[in-house]
């Protein structure tokens, strides 16, 4: 959570104070949003460097809190996998922080959905995803899903699948997402939290 290094795109149209201020508001909104989940799961928080703010969110929500490796998006999911699967996790989900629609219900749903296949996507409007499980017998085979895609892009999620196609892995997607990343985003968000 630091300013000029979050919501970016965001930013260019309402200042990097005020995408910080959404971020933080969108992390805690999912963390309100699927705390039920963590009653049986652990929570782990990946940061991109060490903040107070990250070790306030796990003071109050539980978990470990893990720095990212890895030069993009990709290898740094990539590298949270691997560390969460080294650890003896037998299912590993990933969720964004920034995608206000996703609930507890919907984690719960890629959990059950990842006892009987080996991947789960939780495809977003934009083309790319807010949220993806893998089962970790199949690691070895679909960890290449976080190379080569042109991350940012409305391909992120074709990309993927065209790569998952290869492994022969049984996929899962459940209902599309959407998520916060610019201004109309914004929008949105404003407007969903006065149906809440």
């Amino acid at each position: 959570p630091v300013a000029g290094a979050v919501k970016t795109r965001l930013a260019a149209d309402i200042g990097a104070q005020k995408a910080l201020d959404v971020h933080v508001a969108l992390v805690e909104h999912t963390l309100g949003q699927t705390k039920s989940v963590a009653h049986h799961c652990d929570l782990s928080f990946w940061i991109s460097e060490p903040h107070p703010q990250a070790e306030i969110w796990t003071d109050a929500w539980g978990g470990t809190l893990s720095c990212q490796k890895g030069a993009d998006l990709g290898a740094r999911m990539a590298a949270a996998f691997d560390a969460l699967f080294s650890g003896g996790y037998a299912r590993v989900v990933l969720i964004g922080s920034d995608c206000p629609a996703l609930s507890a219900a919907y984690v719960e749903e890629a959990l059950v959905a990842l006892r009987k296949c080996q991947v789960v996507l939780g495809p977003a409007e934009d083309g790319g995803y807010g949220l993806v499980g893998i089962e970790r017998a199949v690691w070895p085979e679909v960890s290449g899903i976080f190379s080569g895609i042109t991350w940012s892009t409305p391909r992120v999620l074709a990309e993927t699948r065209e790569i998952l196609d290869n492994t022969g892995a049984a996929v899962t997607e459940l209902t599309e997402i959407w998520d916060v990343d610019d201004l109309a985003g914004l929008i949105r968000f404003e407007e969903y939290l006065e149906t809440l």
